[in-house]
């Protein structure tokens, strides 16, 4: 997935999948799998991508604002999917939902 994302697209994907998975204030067993295997899927992009983050990338408004500079639909639509899943693992709260319907609201 990374040879084809640019800074801001891989910067959006950790902090978006960060945001998600404390979205319902816990990490399961699941959700941290699957951070795992991004994060091993990235390797240093993933590493280099939180510390870009972590000062900056705090709250949900600032999690969407980076989002926002995501303009291609294919990546888009790569990270909904990823993100649905990543949701799905420990059944889909309602703080994840509010989150991906604002994501489609953005990204049209």
């Amino acid at each position: 997935m990374d040879g084809d994302l640019t800074q801001d697209e891989r910067e959006a994907l950790v902090a978006l999948a960060r945001h998600l998975v404390m979205a319902d204030g816990q990490v399961s067993r699941s959700e941290l799998f699957e951070m795992l295997r991004l994060e091993a899927e990235l390797g240093d992009t993933w590493r280099t991508a939180v510390k870009a983050t972590d000062g900056t990338v705090r709250d949900r408004a600032a999690v969407l604002a980076l989002a926002s500079r995501v303009e291609r639909r294919g990546v888009q639509q790569r990270f909904l999917a990823l993100l649905e899943r990543l949701a799905e693992g420990d059944g889909v709260h309602q703080e994840e939902v509010a989150l991906l319907a604002e994501l489609r609201s953005i990204w049209g």
